[in-house]
């Protein structure tokens, strides 16, 4: 396996306490106390799950190619998210779910 999961924890773990700490020290609100989303893990799993079984099935890129597609597409994966759930705010597009039914239980 060329990409190994404590290294991807890790990751997860260096950028939610880098969060941690740079949030209340940037925000105006100093008591703002931000933790991991860690459903986000299994997002990136599959991502990496995906390219680990393109590649085998192809066979056309070695154990390190692999790795560092890997280690690209999870933080490109970040900003382009990241990228769009701005514009969506940014648009004001949210206010559409407002529109839609709730359920009655």
């Amino acid at each position: 396996v060329p990409v190994r999961a404590a290294v991807i924890t890790s990751m997860h773990l260096f950028s939610s306490g880098f969060t941690g700490l740079i949030l209340p020290l940037r925000s105006e609100c100093p008591l703002i106390i931000p933790s991991a989303d860690i459903s986000v893990t299994i997002f990136y799993q599959k991502i990496v799950a995906d390219i680990v079984s393109g590649a085998a099935a192809h066979g056309v890129l070695s154990p390190e190619a692999v790795a560092a597609t890997v280690m690209l597409a999870l933080p490109l994966n970040t900003v382009l998210m990241s990228l769009v759930f701005y514009l969506v705010g940014e648009q004001k597009a949210t206010v559409a779910v407002s529109y839609l039914p709730y359920p009655v239980v």
